[in-house]
């Protein structure tokens, strides 16, 4: 019931969840009016009773994008294929998930709320230590738990701003960077290296210090991603229906965990 649609000018390749593929003229593609010559533009119609995402690839971009790598940390894999995986998923998964009410603008307020990105960034970075370090894991979700409850205490408004952000966008980019996983490993791969994968991929390509934009959205992605793959380790027996009720994963993770006091860290300090 699903095929992707991958457009150049003159026509598409239908791939089907088997690996086989066809090519086929645009005259069979509903959306021509939407095809742009843009890498990256996508969309999504049916193609043949399937569900079909699209995503245009222009022919030359097969040859003039070799380096075009989504993880350093699996070098064969594809922005295209990070990009339709998350889009796909708040298409066709996230459609039937509890209305949060309208999105709110991703525009970051004036002035900057310092302290409460102080905050969000302190979870992120607290979250990351907990999964790369399986040993002090309990450490660091205590710092987590206690920086994310300062942050809901203090910024309460931020707190339902960001709320479609911390539930859809952390669970998309999750879905994304799991199946980026499971697709190198294959279809076996146990939980631990599932999990190893996930260490793999987070020290490699998910350094704050690297990919920190300030945004709110930027913590939403990241730290969320990060909160579902502890999720996954714990197998938490209801955060994915959860987050569908629109609890966000960090919640799910940190909401009931207690934790002391934590000074400011260097690293956060440096990237305020």
């Amino acid at each position: 019931g699903l095929v992707l649609l991958a457009i150049d000018g003159d026509g598409m390749r239908v791939i089907r969840t088997d690996g086989t593929m066809e090519h086929a003229g645009l005259s069979d593609f509903d959306q021509r009016a939407l095809v742009s010559g843009r890498f990256g533009n996508f969309g999504f119609t049916h193609h043949r009773g399937a569900h079909a995402p699209w995503i245009e690839i222009p022919e030359g971009d097969f040859r003039d994008r070799p380096q075009d790598r989504e993880y350093r940390s699996f070098p064969r894999s594809t922005y295209a294929f990070a990009l339709i995986t998350h889009e796909s998923f708040h298409h066709s998964r996230q459609d039937g998930w509890r209305d949060l009410g309208a999105v709110a603008s991703r525009v970051e307020r004036y002035p900057l709320d310092v302290e409460a990105r102080r905050r969000r960034l302190e979870t992120w970075t607290a979250l990351r230590g907990a999964l790369l370090e399986p040993d002090r894991q309990a450490e660091y979700l205590g710092s987590a738990a206690w920086w994310y409850q300062e942050w809901k205490l203090r910024s309460p408004d931020e707190v339902a701003l960001v709320l479609d952000s911390d539930v859809r966008e952390a669970t998309a980019q999750y879905v994304d960077e799991a199946a980026t996983v499971r697709a190198a490993l294959g279809s076996g791969a146990t939980a631990d290296a599932v999990d190893r994968g996930y260490r793999r991929m987070v020290a490699k390509d998910q350094d704050p210090s690297e990919i920190y934009t300030g945004s709110v959205d930027s913590e939403a992605y990241h730290a969320g991603s990060i909160a579902c793959m502890l999720l996954e380790r714990f197998a938490h027996p209801t955060w994915q229906r959860d987050a569908e009720d629109g609890v966000p994963p960090l919640e799910s993770l940190l909401g009931t965990r207690l934790g002391r006091p934590q000074p400011p860290s260097d690293l956060v300090d440096g990237l305020i």
